[in-house]
């Protein structure tokens, strides 16, 4: 299983027990002819505990890992995220396993998943996640097919195709942003899921609007692309607060309850307004 923990909405701090939390996603289930499965696994863990990330099992694929690894400490715990590119022919495949290890020097545990199918050079049979998934085209990736999170493929994904089956126009970024989040916070989701979908929701806003390729960078990338990037100061605060914040829920589980969500939500407004290119705000 991909393990997602949340928050129970209160006003106090909240921290998880789990001394690792991981989910893994692939950049897109279905790439074109001799191009790779791009497979991300992102992992959580206490300071204290090593985790080894074993190579993902397909009978049909060739699988290759990115030596690079991504680290960074976020409160009481360290980020990592693996990369993987699976290699085969044309036709439907499938990710068959993928296992943790971690250990304290005492104790072990271990994490595995569960599969994944993925397509190349095929169109491929539309899976009824898939389906909920397909919302207006933007010009770039819009949510990760991330297996277990229920957040992003029943909530968000579920109202990004009830709102395009319900239009005869598209959305524009701005309306698409304000829109899905409005429905997010009243669908009365867990802290963390919130945290997760703010900030999913505002690095697809800004791939929309600026190319910012926001979506596949890891949280130390974003924050970076925030202090280079040429937008007004106060904006590029606001989107500091939002991405730090929603960080730090996600992964350390600091923060949380309603006045947190109310102040980024002021700040999501403000980017929004401040990067609206309608004519008609």
């Amino acid at each position: 299983m991909f393990w997602f923990w949340g928050c129970d909405g209160t006003e106090e701090s909240k921290r998880s027990t789990e001394v690792v939390e991981w989910y893994a996603y692939c950049e897109s289930s279905k790439v074109a002819s001799e191009q790779p499965i791009v497979l991300y696994v992102d992992v959580f863990s206490l300071n204290d505990w090593s985790v080894s990330v074993e190579e993902p099992h397909s009978k049909t694929m060739r699988v290759q890992r990115d030596e690079k690894i991504f680290r960074e400490k976020i409160g009481d715990r360290v980020y990592e995220r693996h990369r993987f590119l699976l290699y085969g022919t044309d036709g439907s495949h499938v990710i068959e396993s993928l296992q943790l290890q971690a250990s304290n020097g005492t104790e072990q545990k271990t994490y595995s998943g569960e599969q994944i199918f993925v397509d190349i050079g095929i169109e491929g049979p539309s899976s009824e996640v898939n389906g909920l998934l397909q919302v207006e085209d933007t010009g770039s990736p819009i949510w990760p097919w991330i297996i277990g999170a229920g957040i992003l493929s029943g909530i968000v994904g579920w109202y990004g195709y009830r709102r395009q089956k319900n239009r005869s126009q598209p959305l524009s970024p701005v309306q698409r942003a304000r829109e899905q989040w409005q429905e997010i916070r009243a669908s009365g989701a867990s802290d963390h899921d919130l945290a997760v979908a703010l900030s999913m929701i505002v690095r697809v806003f800004l791939d929309s609007v600026l190319e910012s390729e926001l979506v596949h960078k890891t949280p130390l990338e974003a924050k970076n692309w925030v202090s280079k990037a040429s937008l007004p100061q106060e904006i590029k605060q606001a989107l500091s607060r939002i991405f730090n914040a929603t960080d730090l829920l996600k992964y350390a589980r600091e923060g949380g309850g309603e006045s947190f969500f109310n102040r980024l939500e002021q700040d999501l407004i403000l980017v929004l307004h401040a990067l609206d290119t309608t004519e008609e705000r």
